[in-house]
């Protein structure tokens, strides 16, 4: 009996002991942890706080056949949610059977170039978009990517984003391409004065443009605008239009619409979203566009401050009396195809 009162007493010794012993003992072993198995992002992107969002559209998003290539285009876009930060590096990431496999990184200059984002500083709360993302193969294969970006804020902590895209092996609908006629196509813009029922008309020329039609859908398109032909009877209203006051049409000297999608409305009217970039600014724009086989009118309404151009606006300016000009101005648009030569 004393001997049993003998073990139970080391045993109860040795549980108190163990009790002070250091918790690693609990611990998943070492090896495990450094395979992390069970882990989804890439390494370099591990331990970082996210403070950048980022998206894609449309998502997932379709191939189209074109030049001999199959091509699968997005837009990319990015916004700071938690404070101004600094772009350090970006690129994107490819999933194979292996993981995730790195396919390119950027610099902060590319990135400024790209996102038109002034020395890569992303404002928080504003959103920085690449229009003209895009994938290319020569075979329909689906595959999965990510985007990822890497920030920091003014005292050096780093902050990252992630962006996944799928791309379906997909084709959509057979598709067509209209090109437009540089000659009879037609641009016609209104300026409006604050005061009264003034306005100013003139017209500017197409310098060259292409839609693409799926399921009578414009499903992507370009068109761009030759902001050095802008005219009208005064010619010192069109030096002024073309100085630094407003297009500053030696610097920039086109203005380029990138049709992202349409939906069909009714009596042959489509509602078109792209890209309207002037003077290197990127803003989303939605608008009316009538197609009549091929052949498509309708106008744009433009806040001409969203690029950048404030000369006579009151929203910058004060007592200008009947100087004042309305931010917006229109675009009204015929654009005509580009006849096939008979055979």
């Amino acid at each position: 009996m004393k001997t049993n009162l003998k073990f139970i007493a080391l045993g109860l010794l040795f549980i108190s002991l163990c009790s002070f012993l250091p918790n690693s003992v609990n611990q998943v072993p070492l090896k495990i942890q450094n395979n992390e198995p069970n882990r989804l992002l890439p390494e370099k992107l591990r331990g970082i706080d996210y403070g950048i969002q980022g998206s894609h559209f449309p998502n997932p998003t379709y191939a189209t056949f074109e030049d001999g290539m199959y091509v699968w285009k997005h837009d990319t876009s990015v916004t700071a949610t938690t404070e101004d930060l600094q772009i350090v590096e970006y690129g994107s990431y490819v999933y194979t059977d292996k993981g995730w496999y790195l396919r390119v990184t950027y610099d902060v200059k590319m990135f400024a170039e790209t996102y038109n984002c002034k020395n890569g500083m992303l404002k928080k709360g504003k959103t920085y978009t690449d229009p003209s993302s895009w994938r290319r193969s020569e075979k329909l294969v689906s595959g999965d990517a990510m985007w990822f970006y890497i920030a920091k804020n003014k005292e050096g902590k780093l902050y990252k984003g992630t962006a996944l895209i799928e791309t379906e092996a997909k084709l959509v609908a057979e598709n067509k391409t209209i090109n437009f006629d540089t000659k009879t196509s037609s641009i016609k813009w209104t300026g409006y004065g604050e005061v009264g029922n003034y306005s100013l008309t003139g017209k500017v020329n197409l310098k060259s443009g292409s839609v693409i039609i799926v399921d009578d859908k414009v499903a992507s398109g370009t068109i761009v605008i030759d902001l050095k032909s802008i005219n009208h009877s005064q010619s010192s209203l069109v030096d002024h239009l073309k100085s630094k006051d407003f297009f500053e049409v030696t610097k920039y000297p086109t203005a380029t619409l990138k049709i992202t999608k349409s939906k069909i409305l009714k009596n042959n009217e489509l509602e078109v979203t792209g890209n309207l970039i002037i003077k290197k600014t990127t803003k989303i724009i939605t608008f009316i566009m009538t197609r009549e086989n091929d052949t498509f009118s309708g106008k744009i309404t433009i806040d001409r401050t969203d690029f950048g151009v404030q000369y006579g606006s009151k929203s910058f300016f004060d007592n200008l009396g009947d100087q004042a000009i309305k931010n917006n101005f229109d675009l009204e648009f015929r654009l005509i195809a580009t006849k096939k030569p008979s055979r």
